[in-house]
């Protein structure tokens, strides 16, 4: 075997021990040293506890991370992360799955990275998991992750494909498993929860966009096409306004950026590419939708400067990112019929679509393209169904934008014919009779202005007299008008000069950033100084004690005797040196096993080692419940376990008046039966019909029952431990009861009453 082969060996075997049980923390380090040192990730406090160090090239980062990732999350982790994380050394584990800022230029972290997203989504996500993917989403985002697929790893383009797609896929699919694995049971992290992370994503991806904009191929574009599908799907272009920080939205997030760097003229090129080569209808479609529905709201009847201004900027955006409409645009054209006729819009988005189409710019005006516009405005509204049925604000919107359109090609200057040949039109001829015995006035006001204004448009004349007053849609028609006599696109943008209340100014490569919030100091919190304002008081002290019992012993006399030292002057006695010189430091259980023997020793007790098997079994109750949870999902070490800890928990005796002792035995004996049911509650119901237990005991078990059971059924638990006073487990019957209400009768008649109360 030569050094190559017996490296590989060796790789395999680190792999089969991290699988297995580790009995000492140095051998667990060895491992875990071995593979970062011979990747080169291997952070310097470590370097000293690689014993036995891996010949070069004997770990392969693809061939070998997943599965000691693998290991690291269902047998190291649940077993070591508590003892890693006492010693500081949790470090070295992080290192597997998101390598630290100095490991950053190294190829192999990027990929470490990558891997460290597909291993932990394809097992049950757990408490550690969850704050590996938090720490994953801020090192290595989007942007990052394309840099390393298509800038670090080695392969045919092909490979690169699938994993760039494998890559989105783990990234969009993290809110949603996050969510479903904790299912209410605990908090799910802020960077983690569904608005802000995919706002998150929505940053990072434009931040990949304004990167590739410097130089960028064909298969760049693509990729970022594939990253924009999957967020259309999980629905982070909403067709409306979030009102919510739950709730996504990409160019909400993004817009502020996308401004400011549209002045670049390499980024202003970037984004028609990306627009054009979307290979879906309806993604292409939500994507505009959205885009609309985020500009800037116009007033749509305000003819001010300032409103025209605001318009024209508008639609220099949409001419930024989608890129101009020309009349040879015929795929482009048919998502835009579906997006500008098919949805429900304000006359203020009629007045930038039209300066929009038209080019923006009075020296880019384009007759083709507001003529190929106006052609398919006419169809709309000359269509018998959208007269008849139509709302009234979608007539006001279409009849805006065929007006728009005829006052940007009927302005001195323009020559175009289109506007007499609709005059003429026998579709649009007999559509002004529809309009003309519509039951609505305001929607007749519509059709008689637009008949009036082609006709005027045309060289004809044509005046139906009746327009005097405000009802029936009279103002709006005369303000429509008004606002048709300028156009939009000779509106001139005037850099910032300073002055925040001149019209028409422009904010140029100004971010939006908002306010952080305010936190206010512990000085400034809420008081409440009346006693007897008892509603501010449970508002603002949420642990407020109303025994009014307890107030007689405020004014009672001091007692002469000496004062007891406080909890943290025994803490201070307990720490000194000179009285602790035979004590020696118990080491916290790693396994179940080892839990088990501190709880359950083997064999009777010297006198001399009565004081460490205090120690011993208040570390194990310490440690108790949050081990046993913590191997609830993993192998059959718990269940191995289960039944002898159910033993040594019920049979353990308060000799030593440990602190906390019946509270912290009985949350580890509720998590036995919520955690492995099978195993311990049958010996829990077994252990109860024997006579050796006294009625503490009995009451733990019973209680353990009670509550683990609610754990398993997803009812609420009772936040004080069972146990804690005797009223909490004292028989139903030796109660007395404090119900007054008479007994009710049976409804199935009788002279019998219910016994107890109705309440």
């Amino acid at each position: 075997m030569n050094s190559q082969e017996n490296g590989q060996a060796q790789s395999r075997d680190i792999i089969a021990r991290l699988q297995n049980a580790i009995k000492e923390l140095p051998e667990l380090l060895a491992l875990l040293t071995a593979p970062l040192d011979s990747i080169g990730l291997l952070p310097p406090q470590f370097v000293r506890y690689n014993t036995t160090p891996l010949p070069d090239g004997a770990f392969k980062v693809s061939k070998h991370i997943p599965a000691l990732q693998r290991a690291l999350l269902e047998h190291v982790i649940p077993t070591w992360e508590a003892l890693l994380t006492e010693k500081r050394m949790y470090g070295i584990v992080e290192q597997y799955f998101c390598p630290d800022l100095f490991s950053f230029a190294s190829p192999a972290a990027g990929e470490l990275a990558i891997h460290g997203y597909s291993t932990i989504l394809s097992l049950p996500l757990t408490e550690y998991s969850v704050r590996f993917l938090v720490r994953l989403s801020k090192a290595y985002p989007i942007d990052v992750l394309w840099t390393v697929v298509f800038g670090g790893l080695s392969g045919t383009s092909e490979r690169k494909e699938f994993t760039w797609e494998d890559c989105v896929r783990n990234v969009i699919a993290i809110p949603g498993k996050v969510a479903n694995a904790l299912g209410g049971k605990s908090a799910i992290p802020p960077e983690l929860e569904y608005g802000l992370y995919f706002n998150h994503v929505s940053r990072r991806c434009e931040t990949l966009i304004q990167r590739l904009s410097m130089k960028r191929s064909k298969g760049d574009v693509i990729s970022v096409n594939y990253i924009l599908t999957k967020l259309v799907n999980v629905g982070v272009f909403p067709v409306t306004v979030p009102t919510s920080p739950s709730q996504p939205s990409f160019f909400q997030s993004t817009l502020p950026s996308i401004r400011s760097n549209l002045t670049s003229p390499s980024y202003a090129s970037i984004w028609p590419e990306i627009i054009t080569a979307t290979p879906s209808t309806f993604t292409l479609q939500t994507v505009i939708a959205s885009l609309f529905t985020h500009i800037k709201k116009v007033e749509g009847l305000d003819a001010l400067a300032s409103a025209r201004t605001v318009a024209k900027e508008e639609a220099l955006l949409l001419s930024g990112i989608l890129g101009r409409m020309t009349k040879d645009s015929d795929d482009l054209w048919d998502t835009m019929n579906a997006v500008l006729l098919g949805r429900e819009w304000t006359v203020g988005h009629a007045r930038i679509f039209v300066c929009w189409v038209a080019g923006c710019e009075r020296n880019q005006f384009d007759v083709e393209a507001l003529e190929t516009l106006l052609g398919n405005v006419v169809d709309l509204w000359t269509n018998a169904d959208h007269i008849r049925h139509s709302l009234l604000n979608k007539h006001h919107y279409i009849t805006a934008l065929l007006l728009l359109t005829i006052s940007y090609i009927s302005a001195p200057g323009v020559s175009s014919a289109a506007i007499k040949n609709l005059a003429f039109s026998p579709l649009f001829i007999k559509s002004i009779s529809t309009y003309l015995t519509h039951l609505d006035p305001s929607v007749r006001r519509c059709g008689m202005m637009i008949a009036e204004e082609v006709a005027r448009g045309a060289g004809k004349k044509l005046d139906f007299a009746d327009w005097d007053g405000e009802n029936d849609g009279k103002a709006w028609c005369k303000a429509i008008r008004v606002l048709t006599k300028e156009r939009d696109i000779d509106a001139e943008i005037v850099e910032d000069s300073g002055n925040e209340a001149g019209e028409g100014a422009k904010n140029v490569n100004i971010r939006e950033q908002p306010a952080p919030p305010s936190i206010p100091s512990q000085g400034n919190l809420p008081k409440v100084t009346k006693p007897q304002d008892r509603t501010a008081l449970v508002q603002d002290v949420t642990e407020y004690d109303s025994d009014d019992s307890l107030t007689g012993y405020i004014t009672s006399p001091s007692s002469s005797r000496s004062p007891s030292p406080t909890p943290s002057e025994l803490e201070e006695i307990e720490k000194d040196p000179t009285l602790r010189v035979t004590q020696k430091k118990i080491a916290r259980p790693v396994y179940l096993a080892q839990l088990g023997d501190m709880i359950r020793p083997a064999g009777g007790l010297k006198p001399e080692a009565e004081e460490d098997e205090a120690q011993k079994q208040q570390v194990a109750l310490d440690v108790a419940e949050e081990q046993i949870r913590r191997k609830r999902s993993y192998g059959t070490e718990l269940e191995e376990n289960a039944v002898n800890l159910v033993y040594g928990l019920i049979g353990l005796q308060d000799s030593y008046e440990l602190e906390g002792f019946s509270q912290k035995r009985q949350a580890a004996l509720n998590a036995l039966v919520a955690c492995c049911p099978r195993k311990a509650a049958l010996a829990m119901i077994e252990e109860f019909f024997k006579n050796q237990y006294s009625a503490e005991q009995r009451y733990a078990i019973l209680n353990a029952l009670a509550l683990g059971a609610r754990e398993l059924a997803s009812l609420p638990i009772p936040e004080t431990p069972a146990m804690q006073t005797p009223e909490r487990i004292s028989f139903t019957t030796t109660r007395r009861s404090t119900c007054t209400e008479s007994p009710r009768r049976y409804q199935s008649g009788g002279d019998r009453q219910r016994p107890g109360c109705s309440c």
